[in-house]
């Protein structure tokens, strides 16, 4: 009875495992600190960019899910379409805007993402990463 009773114990010991915490809290608040820290914006880009973007889009011009990043800002309409078309693409594109219907087309129909909680400046931190020269 008692090695079984010790036996129960080291496979409870062994089996029970506690969420992974960090030093500085756990990676959701490493990125959430960083990506939204306005004094250190630009810098966080990357940080943005891989928590946001980098499941679809390549931030080179390579093609993944959706079209690379790189040179986005050169291919783009210009004024507020880049903060409409992330925010809601749907809308967009249901809009008959040329550029996103094409987008859209070229992605085999793919449904893009929506990202109301981003900022502008969010949004800006991102194509600059992606702009950036080490992401040609």
């Amino acid at each position: 009875m008692r090695n079984y009773i010790f036996l129960l114990l080291i496979l409870f010991v062994s089996c029970h495992e506690e969420p992974k915490q960090f030093v500085c809290g756990t990676c959701e608040d490493q990125i959430h600190a960083a990506a939204h820290n306005p004094d250190t914006l630009s810098c966080n880009g990357k940080v943005l960019f891989r928590a946001h973007c980098a499941s679809c889009h390549f931030a080179t011009t390579k093609r993944s899910t959706g079209p690379g990043l790189n040179g986005a800002l050169d291919r783009i309409p210009g004024g507020n379409w880049k903060y409409e078309f992330i925010r809601n693409p749907d809308s967009v594109i249901k809009s008959g805007d040329g550029y996103a219907v094409a987008i859209f087309e070229e992605s085999n129909k793919m449904q893009h993402g929506k990202f109301p909680q981003l900022t502008n400046e969010e949004i800006d931190a991102i194509l600059d990463y992606c702009n950036a020269s080490h992401c040609q």
